[in-house]
Parts: C-alpha cells; structure tokens; sequence
C-alpha cells in the first residue's frame, strides 16, 4: 500500500512457481493536505480511501505492507563480532542504539539486518540499522486498520525501492555492479537513490514533484485541482500547454535530477553514475528520459517494474484505477528474483517474536513438567510395584527362615538325642569290652598280691584303678608294684601316696597306687562292632546329618 501526497496506491502480487502476476490494484484520491510531505496528517481520510480502493480492487487479503519515507528514518551501520547469535545480537544492538538515535528508546520503532561481513576483517560484520519515531509507524498502522488492513510490514521506502531494483535488472543496460541512480517523481517529493551491486548507498529528498504542473495547470486554465489532474493524464488542454507549461516543467524537472546529482557527488567518494532510472508519476511524461539523457549525458530510462508480470483474470480493469497501464501478458523468465518481505520491518515483530518464544519456551516448560510429572507419578508406581513385589519376597522369605528354624530345632534335638545314644552306646561298649576285665582284674589281684600286703580300698573309672592298701613294710609295697608291672591286665602302676600311719607291725604303711587296665582284642573288636550297629538307627532317625 503505497501511500504518496495525492493518493493511495494498491497493489496484489502473487507468485507460483517463480512467475509473478497482478492479482489486484487500486488507485483512490486523496483530499487535499490529507498526507503532507510523505507525513500522514488526517488518519481518518488516508483509512476511508484505503477503504475505498480495497474494495474497489476486489482484494480478499487483510494482511498489508506500508513503508516509512526516507526522511523520517535514521540508518546507520554499524560494525558488530560475527559470531554472536541472533538473540545476542538483538541484546547488543539494543544496548548501542542510544548512542545513535536521539530519542529515548521506548519512543522509537527499529529493526536491523546483517549485509554482511566487514571487508578485510571476517571476525566482524556490518549490521545495518533503521530506526524512526513510532508516532511515523503508528500513524500508518492506524490508517490500514481504518482501511481494514492488518499491517505486516512498515517498510523504508528507499530499501523498499531497493527490493523492487531487482525487478528492472533486464531493462538496464549496465552490469549489476554499476552505480544507478533510482530518481522517484511524485506529488511533491522527489527522491534519489543511488544504489551500488543493487544495494543502496545514498539517500535524498527534495521538494518537487508533479503537483507544482497541476497548480500551473489549474492557475493558467482556471480548473480545479480534480480537473487538472484529469487533464493532465487524459488531454484536452490547449495547444499552448505542452509549450508554454509542459516543457518548462520538464526542463524544471531535469535540473532538480541534476541537482541531487550534485549533492552526490559532493558528499560521496563518487564522480559519475553509470545509469538513471526514472519512476513515479511524473516519469511517464512523454520526452523526459530523452531530456535527462541528453543534458545529463548519462544513460536514462522509464522504470516499469510491472514490465515482466501478467494481469490476472480477477482484476477489475480501469475501475480500478490506472496504476498498472505498463503491464502486459508476459511472464517473468527468472525465478525467486522478487522478494515480498522487506529486509527492515519497524512493527515491534522482534518483541512479539520474544514473547512468541517466551510463551513457547513456557509451553515447553510446563509440557516438562507435566511429562516430568508422568515420569516421576510412573516411577513411583513402579518402585511402589517393586516394593510391593520385594515385601511379598521378605514375607515369604521370612516364612521360609521360620520353618528352616523349626527344622534347625528339629536337627538340634535329634542331635541331642543323637548324642545321648552314642553315650549310651558308650557305656554300653565299655561294660561290652570290659564284661571279661573285672575277672580278669580280680584274678590278678590276689595273684600279685604278696604276703604282707593287704587292700582297703578298690576304684576302677573306665580303664583306670586306684588301689589303696597297708603293707607291713616298703619292701612288700615295693614288691606289690614289681608283681603289678609284670600282669598282663594291669599296667603302669604308679605309687602315689605310702607313709608310716599306725604302730601296728602288721599294717604299718598305708600306700595308695593307680594304674591302668588293659582290653582283649576280641574285647575291642566287639565294641567296634557295637558302635555300627548303635549309630545306623540314630542316623537315619537324624536324616542322614553327620
């Protein structure tokens, strides 16, 4: 949407497998000193004609574009480290805009772009940045919604001219690295812009345009300003006027070329440009790019951005207006050449970006925390299972542990009862192996008994006797012991006590002596042979324990 000093200019493109066409145009009038110098002063009647030209033009899309003039924009590029990312980036620029904007920052609309590195140093890059009142961005936002438009972009017309540069490459006669100044005629502004390997390096604006021919028109005829206007497109002045009013314009409007020219050269390391391309309104004047050409002495052409596009079936035709009569059935041979989105868009899309990632970031938080939320509910469930599962084990181990005890107590008392036999079976043996032995002792007893020699006392405990006696002298004792060590049956004698204990001559000493017993060896056999068969019973009744 192209909002100039006179009118309202409406404009649909759409674009399907590299080819371009018209889909939709309008132009609507504007009331007198409704924009004044590219500066929207009546909101209300810029809206009620964008209103009137969207329906006029037969456009469905809400969504629209608008730009900011030159003038009302500061740019500056600034140098910045390569490797920063977009978010740092955004934080950097924001943090050294103050220093070249003049304004406070919460009453400014900007954006920037990377052009690219810093020649000679690939560790910086040149950012360029835009920056203009908000009140200049409002004010257009304002008018598209009284038209029923939603602004998308707010574009700078000179980076807006130098998106639509790209269209008129074949119409140039220069390499794209030349220098082509792009010279805007309207109402009553005109701009240069002068733009080298298709990117712009200067910028000016001058107060001139066509409505200085509408007043000479109206003043010399005496028509009004509608009336001027419409003669000046569609004829029907006097003979006089290309002459008398006509030619002195152009000759006006060739020294004002000239004159940002100048202001170029002055201010810029450049000489010479290497082509002219003539635009806007006043372009179309038949005889002025032969005139530029010739006083300037540079090549010159009519820019007809619309050259290489179709007309589609849907628009409307003259009634809606007369901004497309350059175009034509030819296609666009090129693809991708055409970009609808402005590098530099001053809408707060950045901030909106911002708070799209912080509502996405915060999505994705609670997403988090809710699938953190599962995971840990699902954790808990399972160890819970798993708990579940474990208490069921030690229960049944438990119950396990509480019967092997009873069978421990069981084994324990059969190993008790075990233990009792074997005694029992002990003794039995014992009285087995020795049922031959108290003969046996006895008989060697009195056979080794010497005269004089008489026993008091007799203690046998297992295979030891203790004998005790009195003997009439040492040497009859001594004899005793002799007999003693000589018996078969009873060994190792040992004299432990012999003492002098009365005065009777017949029984004067007391002795006390021990030794040991001997078994048969058919006595030991046998209780060998009685331990088998006692302990078989008992193990088998223990359940074969040891």
């Amino acid at each position: 949407m192209d909002i100039s000093s006179t009118a309202v200019k409406l404009l649909q493109l759409s674009q399907a497998g590299g080819r371009y066409r018209v889909e939709h145009y309008a132009v609507e009038p504007l009331p007198p000193n409704a924009v004044v110098e590219k500066n929207i002063v009546e909101v209300e009647a810029v809206g009620e004609a964008i209103k009137r030209a969207f329906a006029r033009s037969g456009a469905r899309t809400k969504f629209a574009a608008a730009s900011v003039a030159g003038s009302a924009v500061i740019t500056k590029i600034i140098p910045m480290q390569a490797d920063l990312s977009e978010d740092d980036l955004e934080g950097q620029i924001l943090a050294e805009a103050q220093q070249y904007i003049p304004y406070p920052l919460e009453e400014v609309s900007l954006d920037f772009e990377v052009l690219g590195p810093v020649k000679d140093n690939p560790e910086l890059m040149n950012v360029l940045l835009a920056a203009s009142r908000t009140e200049n961005v409002d004010v257009r936002v304002a008018a598209l919604d009284v038209g029923g438009l939603a602004a998308k972009v707010v574009d700078v017309e000179a980076f807006a001219m130098e998106n639509a540069y790209k269209l008129l490459s074949d119409q140039l006669s220069v390499p794209k690295d030349a220098t082509v100044a792009v010279v805007d005629i309207g109402a009553t502004m005109t701009t240069l812009s002068v733009l080298k390997n298709q990117r712009t390096i200067y910028t000016r604006e001058q107060v001139f345009g066509g409505k200085q021919l509408t007043d000479e028109v109206m003043r010399r005829y005496g028509l009004s300003y509608e009336e001027a206007g419409m003669a000046k497109r569609q004829g029907g002045l006097p003979e006089s006027y290309e002459i008398e009013v006509l030619e002195p314009f152009k000759e006006a409007m060739v020294q004002q070329i000239s004159r940002l020219l100048q202001f170029f050269f002055a201010g810029t390391e450049f000489s010479k440009v290497d082509q002219v391309v003539l635009a806007g309104g006043c372009a179309s004047i038949p005889g002025v790019a032969e005139m530029v050409e010739e006083q300037i002495g540079v090549p010159t052409i009519v820019a007809n951005p619309l050259a290489g596009m179709s007309l589609s079936n849907r628009v409307q035709g003259a009634d809606a207006g007369s901004g497309c009569a350059g175009a034509d059935d030819r296609l666009w041979p090129r693809t991708q050449e055409l970009r609808l989105m402005a590098k530099i868009n001053l809408l707060p899309w950045r901030a909106e970006r911002r708070k799209q990632r912080e509502r996405e970031f915060q999505t994705m938080l609670g997403g988090a925390l809710i699938v953190g939320l599962i995971a840990v509910f699902v954790a808990i469930f399972h160890w819970d299972g798993l708990k579940e599962d474990q208490t069921q084990r030690n229960q049944l181990l438990e119950r396990e542990i509480t019967a092997l005890d009873a069978k421990i107590k069981e084994i324990e008392a059969l190993q008790q009862t075990r233990e009792q036999l074997l005694q029992r079976k002990q003794i039995i043996e014992q009285l087995q192996s020795s049922r031959t032995q108290m003969v046996h002792m006895f008989d060697e007893l009195v056979r080794t008994l010497p005269d004089g020699v008489r026993l008091t006392s007799l203690k046998q405990s297992a295979d030891s006797i203790e004998i005790e006696g009195m003997t009439q002298s040492w040497a009859r004792a001594a004899q005793y012991v002799r007999n003693l060590e000589k018996s078969e049956w009873i060994r190792k004698p040992d004299v432990k006590i012999i003492d002098s204990t009365t005065p009777d001559k017949a029984a004067r000493y007391r002795f006390s002596l021990t030794a040991n017993l001997r078994k048969s060896e058919d006595e030991k056999a046998d209780a060998q042979e009685g331990e088998v068969d006692l302990a078989a019973p008992l193990n088998a009744q223990a359940g074969g324990a040891p």
